[in-house]
């Protein structure tokens, strides 16, 4: 009942005796900070809070020895890669970040340098755009993966050679076949 978006911070204080869950009430996105600083004697919350859609970064900025959960923080959908962008010395979650719908695909091909889950990207519904984005980032994400196995075939193959090379240097006398025999045999 606390996750209602019927239910406002008057509800809660018309009714003090009753047993509200304060897990699902601080994520409700009708309670503000200014109602959790107009009343920090309740039971709130902070990782439920730091969820909220009603809480800003600023406000975060705005009272910073608050107990923030920066995981709930990186999921938050008020928080956009500006806040991150600004703020590089907070304990971002990155794992979160990535799953956040404020997170856009342009932000993470402008930042390829950042550690995106590629797991979260591809189920983060980017504010609706979901299928359109699931597409260019497994494009994206797919082109990466076969630069990084054309690497790794090409230093694989480079290995091969170098070491079909040593086994011609030291058993000069044999044929290939019987190079290839001798290698496929230490293999």
């Amino acid at each position: 009942m606390s996750q209602n978006l019927c239910i406002t911070i008057e509800d809660v204080k018309a009714h003090p005796d009753k047993h509200w869950d304060w897990f699902e009430l601080s994520s409700n996105p009708s309670i503000t900070f200014e109602d959790v600083k107009a009343h920090p004697d309740m039971n709130w919350d902070w990782f439920e809070l730091s969820s909220n859609p009603s809480i800003t970064f600023d406000d975060v900025k705005a009272y910073p020895a608050k107990p923030w959960d920066w995981c709930a923080l990186s999921l938050n959908p008020s928080i956009t890669f500006e806040d991150v962008k600004a703020h590089p010395d907070k304990p971002w979650d990155w794992w979160r970040l990535s799953r956040n719908p404020s997170i856009t695909f342009e932000d993470v091909k402008a930042h390829p340098d950042k550690p995106w889950s590629w797991s979260a990207l591809s189920s983060n519904t980017f504010k609706g755009q979901h299928a359109l984005n699931c597409q260019r980032i497994w494009r994206y994400y797919s082109k990466q993966e076969r630069l990084k196995a054309a690497k790794k075939i090409e230093d694989f193959v480079s290995r091969i050679r170098d070491l079909f090379r040593s086994f011609q240097r030291i058993y000069g006398k044999l044929s290939h076949d019987e190079i290839i025999a001798k290698i496929t045999h230490l293999i």
